[in-house]
Order: structure tokens, then C-alpha cells, then sequence
């Protein structure tokens, strides 16, 4: 009896599903002013019922995937792709489908990176949203951390410990020996810095510009860090 009444609530919500998201199609595509009014309100309600189906048809329902989604939240401006997709997570995670959400919050990255890009084209809060552009994409996932740290690393080794131009000589560095390899003793020295290994090696900054860089060193890898950390938590809040 309970498996009957299962089936038929589902059924229903399909049938409400097919209906809604039919009208919707047609709206868009038909009626010229429906996406200045009733269309954002309209598929904020598609996307909790299809949350809500979801999460009783299981796998076997056939998904929204992030290239369908991508398609139809295409007519609407970034801010408003950003609360959308923002607002389909909530709802899969409101109705048990982590997993799920866990994909569409991959899209979401994506489109937060374009919705702060094109609020730098626009030249509105330029430093905040370059920053929030930069953390966003650094943090992205953790090959492209990975990939930055690596690059941050190598130039960092070069201004501590193998500038050999004039312009660039604004940090004096006592070296320690720690093998024999060139490329590898610098390395191992920068290391030995930033984790304050060994007394021995010494960075001093020779004018202004080496105590900036010296600052900027160290709190900037703390902040990319720490902002990884922090998305990665308050992800898996959002999950909860």
C-alpha cells in the first residue's frame, strides 16, 4: 500500500514537473517580456521540485547534468546564473542529494569565476573582485592549488636565493648548504625560510620593496591556504 502511494506521489510530481518546466521552455522562447518578470521565480520553483524527485527516483531519474543546466540558465545575466545555481544546491541538499549537489557545485565555481570576471570588465569594485577572482580560481579544485603553489614556489626560489639582476636585488640572503645540487640547495633554503628550519639561513630586506616583498611572501600563501581550507569547510557545511 505505502509503495502505491510512493509511486503515485512521485508520478504526480513528474507529471507537475513536465508541465512546469514545458510552460517555462515555451515562455522563454515565446513570450518576450517572461524573462524580465515571472521566469527567475518560475525556475527557482523547477529546480526545488526537481530536487524533490531527485532525490525519490534515485539514479535511474534522468538528471539535469551541468551542460543542461548551463543551457538553460544561459539568458540570464551572471548575478542571477550565481543565485540560481546557488539556489538548486540549497535545494538538493535540503532534499538528501549530497551527491548530486557535490557536481553542481562544480558549475557553480565556474560561474562565479565568470560573475566576477564581468564585474571587473565593468570596473565595479576592481581590487575586491580581482581578489575574489584570483582566490576563486586558485582554490578551484585541488590540481589547480597544486599547479599555483608549484609555480608561486619557483618564483619565489628565484628572487630569494637566484636573483642575479640589479633591479632585482632587494633582499640579501644567507644561505645554508644543504646539498650539493644548486637548484635543489635553493629550493631546499626557501623551504627552510617559510617553516623557519635553521637559524643559519638569513633574508634580510635590502630597501622598502624587499620588506613588501618579505610581508607579502608569507601572508600570501597563508592566504591562499587558508582560503582553500575555508571554501572546503564551508562546502561541506553546505552538504550537511
Amino acid at each position: 500500500m505505502q509503495d502505491n502511494e510512493l509511486r503515485n506521489e512521485i508520478e504526480k510530481k513528474e507529471v507537475l514537473f513536465q508541465k512546469l518546466f514545458t510552460k517555462y521552455q515555451y515562455n522563454i522562447r515565446k513570450v518576450p517580456n517572461y524573462i524580465n518578470f515571472d521566469a527567475f521565480k518560475d525556475l527557482k520553483l523547477i529546480f526545488e521540485l526537481y530536487s524533490e524527485i531527485f532525490h525519490l527516483r534515485g539514479f535511474n531519474y534522468n538528471k539535469l547534468s551541468n551542460i543542461k543546466l548551463e543551457k538553460i540558465i544561459n539568458p540570464y545575466s551572471a548575478s542571477e546564473k550565481k543565485e540560481l545555481i546557488s539556489h538548486l544546491v540549497k535545494a538538493l541538499v535540503k532534499n538528501g542529494n549530497e551527491e548530486e549537489a557535490k557536481s553542481v557545485m562544480e558549475l557553480l565555481n565556474k560561474i562565479e569565476i565568470k560573475y566576477y570576471w564581468e564585474n571587473i570588465k565593468l570596473k565595479n569594485n576592481l581590487l575586491i573582485n580581482s581578489v575574489k577572482l584570483l582566490l576563486k580560481i586558485i582554490s578551484y579544485n585541488i590540481l589547480v592549488l597544486l599547479l599555483f603553489l608549484t609555480l608561486y614556489l619557483f618564483i619565489s626560489t628565484l628572487f630569494f636565493c637566484e636573483s642575479k639582476f640589479e633591479c632585482l636585488a632587494i633582499l640579501d640572503v644567507k644561505k645554508v648548504n644543504i646539498t650539493e645540487i644548486n637548484w635543489l640547495n635553493n629550493f631546499g633554503n626557501l623551504l627552510t625560510y617559510i617553516f623557519d628550519l635553521d637559524s643559519k639561513m638569513e633574508v634580510i630586506p635590502l630597501n622598502f620593496y624587499g620588506v613588501l616583498l618579505l610581508v607579502f611572501q608569507k601572508s600570501f600563501l597563508i592566504l591562499i591556504l587558508g582560503n582553500y581550507i575555508v571554501k572546503e569547510i564551508f562546502n561541506k557545511i553546505k552538504l550537511k
